[in-house]
C-alpha cells in the first residue's frame, strides 16, 4: 500500500527533477493509503536522515555517474541541456553539469558522502507536504514526537564558491 520513489517522473527524457529540481533540492516522494500516514513518516525519517551508504553501492553509482560525464558528448540532447545551463547561469552553481564530471566524482567516495549528509541533511532543511484525507495536527504532532531525536543542527545556510564551480563539460564531437 506504500509506493516510494526519488523521482517524480522516472524515464522522464526531460529529466526535469535532475535538471531544474535539483539544482536547489532532492526530493523523497510516497504515495500511499491514508491510514498508513504514520508508517510513511517513520520510513522517510528512515530515508532521510539515518541513511546506509554501503561502500560497493556508493561506487556503483559512482561508476554509474562517472560513465554518464564521460559519455555526456555523445548524448545530444543531454548536452545541450547541461550547456543550456552553463552559459544561462555562467559563474553560478546553475552552471555546474548536474551529475558532476569525471574529475568531481573522482573523489567521492562513502565517507565524504555520508559526512556530506550528515552535515547537510537537517530537519531545519525539510520541507514536508502531506496531502490527503490526513489531520494536519495529527502529523504535526506525530512528527513532533517521533523526529524529536533527530539532531536539528540549525547549520548556516550552505555556501558554494563560485571559484569551485565545476568546469565545462567537454566538447561535443563535430561530425
Amino acid at each position: 500500500s506504500i509506493t516510494a520513489s526519488a523521482h517524480i517522473r522516472v524515464g522522464s527524457r526531460a529529466n526535469t527533477s535532475r535538471n531544474v529540481d535539483y539544482r536547489d533540492s532532492a526530493a523523497h516522494h510516497f504515495e500511499a493509503l491514508a491510514e498508513e500516514w504514520p508508517t510513511v513518516l517513520a520510513l522517510l525519517k528512515e530515508t532521510l536522515f539515518f541513511p546506509a551508504f554501503a561502500p560497493a553501492e556508493v561506487e556503483k553509482v559512482r561508476e554509474d555517474m562517472m560513465t554518464s560525464a564521460r559519455l555526456l558528448p555523445e548524448d545530444q540532447l543531454e548536452y545541450l541541456k547541461q550547456e543550456f545551463y552553463r552559459k544561462a547561469y555562467a559563474g553560478h552553481p546553475y552552471g555546474r553539469v548536474t551529475f558532476g564530471t569525471e574529475e568531481t566524482l573522482a573523489g567521492i567516495r562513502g565517507p565524504e558522502l555520508a559526512a556530506f549528509h550528515q552535515d547537510m541533511w537537517t530537519p531545519d532543511r525539510v520541507v514536508l507536504s502531506v496531502v490527503g484525507d490526513v489531520s494536519p495536527g495529527d502529523v504535526a504532532a506525530w512528527i513532533a514526537t517521533h523526529w524529536a531525536d533527530i539532531d536539528n543542527g540549525a547549520r548556516a545556510p550552505w555556501q558554494i564558491d563560485p571559484a569551485r564551480v565545476a568546469a565545462a563539460p567537454p566538447r561535443a564531437r563535430s561530425e
